[in-house]
């Protein structure tokens, strides 16, 4: 009874260090090798911490230190590119992570429905966040978070007003512009707001210089050996970190 039970255990204990060394060691491994043959590198990183530690020094650094008003990039993500270009990979814990900066191939990733690239899934212990979702569980809790939107609503008029206060000759164009559509009652109303083009311009180049998401995680099928995503092959399984931050 005593030697079934150390064997069960065994087994157990066998089996869940395979599944670590998989995914520690093997799994990241193949991902490296099959990009490093495409010439995509990235910083240099330890084997469980990955680059979290140069992650926070750089972080720490950037902040330390006075940044302009009109500066929307990342820093991290805006040092590393220019040492090893718009693709490069990184390392979040274990997790090779392929940093996607071009805005074809971000746009391809995020309107390709064919099942390529899903999102990443959320820690059993954590749950799912609304981030994870897809589907019809997405559209159930989208309506209980409506109440967040006033809040991004808000940052964003907050930054479009500051790029209006850099840039007085908008002011006069979109001021003009609603003048003109509202007419001598000085009122909008909803079926006018298409007209307002100016004024959409204004909000959709605040949106794209500081946006509310300043990356996108997504993750090539794991079903599939590779993917071609623009000039690049992916390995399946391997984490997209979307930096739309660095579009602009």
């Amino acid at each position: 009874m005593h030697l079934l039970l150390l064997i069960i255990l065994f087994t157990v204990l066998l089996v869940y260090l395979l599944k670590i060394v998989h995914t520690i060691i093997r799994l990241p491994c193949r991902i490296l090798r099959h990009l490093k043959k495409q010439c995509i590198s990235g910083p240099g990183y330890r084997l469980i911490t990955g680059n979290s530690a140069e992650i926070r020094r750089l972080h720490m650094e950037a902040q330390s230190k006075p940044m302009s008003l009109l500066s929307s990039d990342h820093h991290i993500i805006h040092k590393w590119s220019l040492e090893y270009g718009a693709a490069f990979l990184y390392r979040f814990g274990s997790i090779p992570r392929l940093v996607i900066s071009d805005p074809d191939t971000i746009k391809e990733v995020l309107v390709t429905k064919n099942g390529s690239f899903e999102k990443i899934e959320s820690d059993p212990l954590l749950r799912d966040g609304l981030v994870g979702l897809n589907g019809d569980k997405w559209a159930f809790n989208i309506e209980r978070v409506k109440v967040a939107r006033k809040e991004t609503t808000a940052n964003l008029l907050t930054w479009a007003i500051f790029l209006l206060a850099l840039h007085h000759e908008w002011q006069i164009k979109a001021r003009e512009e609603v003048n003109s559509i509202c007419g001598d009652n000085g009122q909008l109303v909803a079926l006018n707001l298409s007209e307002l083009k100016i004024v959409n311009m204004i909000l959709n180049e605040t949106l794209r210089m500081y946006s509310p998401a300043v990356m996108i995680l997504r993750q090539t099928c794991k079903k599939a050996e590779v993917i071609k995503l623009g000039n690049i092959d992916v390995p399946g399984g391997t984490q997209l970190h979307l930096a739309t931050i660095a579009v602009q």
